[in-house]
């Protein structure tokens, strides 16, 4: 699945302004033209990619992919090996000390994106942007960015009380308006 972050900006906010508060953080602004986006959200925002790639698995809304991956075989093809049950034991400690630092290295790097966006709103809010909106969609190939979307559930945050976790944790199809002021 290739996953892309839309960025709503306000229509009056100039992208020769915003893009270089994207491009200190690693991001682009690419116009994203999704006529049923487009019409959810009104006239009144503009849609942008923020990249030309997909994003990565760790990053903005994945929380539940992090813990989602946490699964430890439970040594029964290692029987089948012929393997003792001292070494199958040994073995499982070793596979979940695994999982868990994996985990535990998504989960910093999925902060590290959190942090990420929080600065580019704060450098946005600094140009005197009032409100974004951040929506992360999974597609199954990239030529499906122009198929028609539902208008997206919504959800509104404060920037004041927002955390990177917060970010974090946002669910994937969900549009979730950051009021900057």
């Amino acid at each position: 699945m290739f996953n892309f972050i839309t960025l709503f900006l306000p229509a009056e906010v100039s992208s020769k302004k915003a893009a270089p508060v994207l491009q200190r953080n690693g991001r682009l602004l690419r116009p994203h033209d999704s006529p049923s986006l487009q019409k959810a959200v009104g006239p009144d925002w503009r849609l942008w990619l923020t990249s030309d790639t997909c994003e990565p698995v760790d990053g903005l809304a994945s929380a539940q992919a992090i813990a989602g991956c946490s699964s430890v075989s439970d040594g029964s093809r290692w029987r089948k090996r012929g393997y003792s049950e001292e070494q199958i034991a040994q073995m499982l400690v070793q596979e979940r000390e695994f999982v868990q630092r994996q985990q535990e290295q998504r989960f910093l790097s999925a902060q590290e994106d959190g942090r990420e966006w929080l600065r580019i709103a704060d450098g946005l809010a600094a140009l005197g942007v009032d409100r974004i909106g951040l929506l992360l969609l999974g597609y199954y190939s990239t030529i499906a960015l122009s198929v028609p979307h539902p208008v997206p559930p919504q959800r509104h945050w404060r920037r004041s009380v927002l955390q990177a976790a917060d970010l974090v944790a946002f669910e994937q199809g969900t549009l979730n308006w950051l009021d900057l002021s």
